[in-house]
């Protein structure tokens, strides 16, 4: 059955990603539509404590999928692990059937404010580790202007730059 799922994808690096924000968005990809359950969770890694629980109901379409911890009114400890997993939850009695992707944050304020040109800002922010955030600003800017091939060209620079595939 996993073969005929769809690959999914967290948009964050294959280490613990400091995010400079305690409401960070995330984002999470699918390569087609799921017909299966997909489910989103974060976790605090020390305490156990599940942040964040979210199940969509099939069909879920292909594609970028966001998760804006500001509207799940959920703040990441500072300096705290927290584990991130998006499941294709194939059975539910049997969970380790799930197809899942996971990433790992770190809420860690930047030394002082991001300040740069505009257009400049995601590559400061990339070049500085806070590579999640730097695709959530990549994203916004596209959304602002769906026609814009430079934006989408850098946003999967930077998702080729973290060994994943460009959505």
């Amino acid at each position: 059955a996993q073969a005929s799922l769809p690959r999914i994808q967290a948009m964050a690096p294959d280490h613990v990603a400091v995010v400079e924000s305690a409401t960070p968005t995330l984002h999470w990809w699918l390569s087609s539509t799921s017909d299966v359950p997909v489910e989103v969770t974060l976790v605090a890694r020390e305490s156990g404590d599940t942040l964040v629980e979210q199940r969509l109901a099939p069909p879920v379409r292909r594609g970028l999928h966001t998760l804006a911890l500001s509207t799940e009114n959920v703040h990441l400890p500072q300096s705290a692990i927290v584990e991130w997993y998006v499941a294709l939850v194939v059975d539910e009695e049997r969970r380790e059937f799930d197809a899942v992707a996971n990433a790992a944050l770190r809420f860690v304020p930047p030394p002082s404010p991001f300040e740069a040109e505009a257009g400049q800002e995601a590559h400061l922010r990339a070049s500085s580790g806070y590579w999640v955030d730097a695709f959530a600003l990549l994203t916004r800017w596209i959304e602002a202007e769906p026609g814009a091939e430079a934006l989408r060209a850098h946003r999967a620079a930077l998702a080729d730059q973290a060994g994943l595939e460009a959505p």
